[in-house]
């Protein structure tokens, strides 16, 4: 039996809402032929998920048939090409100045000249309108200009008008708007994951805007800062200045632009505070709030695990802790079912050890060490392995005993011979555990009296590049 679940094309079919699938109905009846009605008909009754066999498809299809592979593989390939063909339309008619741009064209070659003018002034209408321009905004105007100058030079090659002049314009924003965008993207994956990248034109490019800054037009002058910090992470004046332009334009940009200059301007604190400059950790949660405020850490109105408990440690880095516990009670609910049992579990425990109260802690800790207990990702318990270990550490008081050390020690090897079974494991994460391990053991050696001094091992962390919980490490020796 051939299970119907397990075809490539479910992995699109199980996106569509509701409204969704029946569109899809129609737009098979009107642009294919009965076959594919009749075989949408019968799978869109076990949408989302698609539980059914072939043959009880191809048995609904023609009662009476034996099953033939090769016609109803035949059947999926032709619904496949709707399907996709059905979802490319309705990402272009979602684009209303893609749509005018493709008309005015459209138009402009059957030598249409009333219905194009029209569209055309329709267009000009919509662009003037947008209040919150995104990075193809530009190219839009662009497309637009010289569609209305190839109007011009069609109908009456001998007229003049400004045409001409404002799609240059519209060009050159266009390609700074998307190269400063890219190069700041390239920036940030370097940083991430570590790939090298050519980074062609960015002086000159920087050195034109370095005398032309462009403070008229927000949406580039925003993403032209962002790439200044992001190439210098030294620059913290900058970056206030920064913070404050981009407090006071957010709302003039496109929520997708803003999402991912906030999200800029949080990797620029992150990378900061790695470095050591804890005094952006503040700055960081602030960001969080906005992100938060926003909802640009919604997808679909559900809030993403990873996000939720990076806005935690956000948060708790901050000791923010009552604004985490409140955080915690009200985006709870926003968060995926198959992810909240771990995230409830996690983010309590670690909310209650950076309170001290760890018999709280405790219960929270147990339910996650039982056997049958579900971290989703490697990520997690990597996050719930190194709590414990925190844990541990915390609970060790200045008179413990040798052998209170000792079970302390075994529970680091324990840790790192866990990240070195992890052979799947990225190495930038397990870079970043790895690092941990040895800054605890340098903790406990300072508990200890059996380490270097604080100055030199302050040094010797902040080389331990990257690292997880530098704030909380930090703290232990400051």
């Amino acid at each position: 039996m051939n299970l119907f679940y397990k075809r490539a094309i479910v992995e699109l079919l199980e996106t569509f809402s509701k409204a969704e699938v029946k569109e899809f109905r129609g737009y098979l009846q009107y642009k294919e032929g009965k076959t594919l009605v009749d075989l949408w008909t019968i799978l869109h009754k076990k949408h989302p998920k698609y539980n059914i066999s072939d043959e009880k498809v191809f048995e609904l299809m023609r009662p009476n048939k034996t099953y033939n592979d090769g016609l109803f593989r035949m059947w999926i390939a032709e619904l496949t090409r709707a399907a996709k063909d059905f979802i490319s339309i309705q990402a272009f008619q979602e684009n209303d100045f893609l749509v005018n741009n493709t008309l005015s064209m459209a138009l402009l070659k059957r030598r249409v000249v009333k219905m194009g003018r029209k569209t055309l002034a329709n267009q000009e209408k919509m662009l003037e309108s947008t209040k919150q321009p995104d990075m193809h905004y530009f190219t839009h105007c662009f497309l637009h200009k010289d569609i209305a100058y190839q109007y011009m030079t069609v109908l009456n090659y001998l007229n003049t008008s400004d045409n001409l002049q404002e799609a240059v314009d519209y060009l050159d924003y266009s390609y700074l708007m998307q190269k400063l965008k890219y190069l700041f993207a390239m920036h940030n994956r370097k940083r991430i994951v570590n790939e090298n990248y050519t980074f062609r034109l960015e002086t000159q490019l920087l050195d034109y805007l370095d005398q032309y800054p462009q403070e008229d037009n927000p949406l580039i002058h925003l993403y032209y800062l962002m790439l200044r910090l992001i190439r210098d992470l030294s620059d913290h004046a900058s970056f206030d200045r920064y913070l404050a332009y981009y407090k006071r334009y957010k709302k003039e940009i496109h929520p997708i632009e803003a999402r991912q200059l906030t999200t800029g301007a949080i990797n620029f604190c992150y990378w900061n505070i790695q470095l050591g400059h804890l005094k952006f950790l503040m700055p960081r949660l602030e960001l969080a709030k906005i992100m938060i405020g926003e909802q640009f850490v919604l997808v679909d109105g559900r809030m993403p695990g990873y996000h939720f408990r990076n806005i935690v440690r956000i948060g708790i880095e901050a000791a923010a802790l009552s604004w985490v516990e409140a955080f915690i009670k009200e985006s709870l609910p926003l968060t995926l079912e198959e992810e909240r049992p771990y995230l409830e579990a996690y983010n309590w425990a670690y909310l209650y050890f950076a309170k001290g109260e760890f018999k709280t802690q405790t219960p929270w800790m147990r339910k996650m060490e039982q056997g049958d207990f579900s971290f989703i990702d490697l990520n997690n318990e990597i996050a719930f392995r190194i709590l414990k270990l925190k844990t541990a550490f915390e609970q060790l008081g200045s008179k413990a005993k040798p052998r209170e050390h000792e079970a302390f020690q075994s529970q680091l090897d324990a840790f790192r011979n866990f990240l070195t079974r992890k052979s799947a494991m990225p190495e930038n994460a397990r870079r970043s555990a790895t690092n941990f391990q040895k800054a605890l053991h340098q903790l406990h050696q300072l508990k200890q009296r059996k380490t270097l001094r604080i100055g030199d091992l302050k040094s010797y962390i902040l080389d331990l590049q990257p690292i997880q919980e530098l704030p909380w490490v930090l703290g232990k020796i400051i």
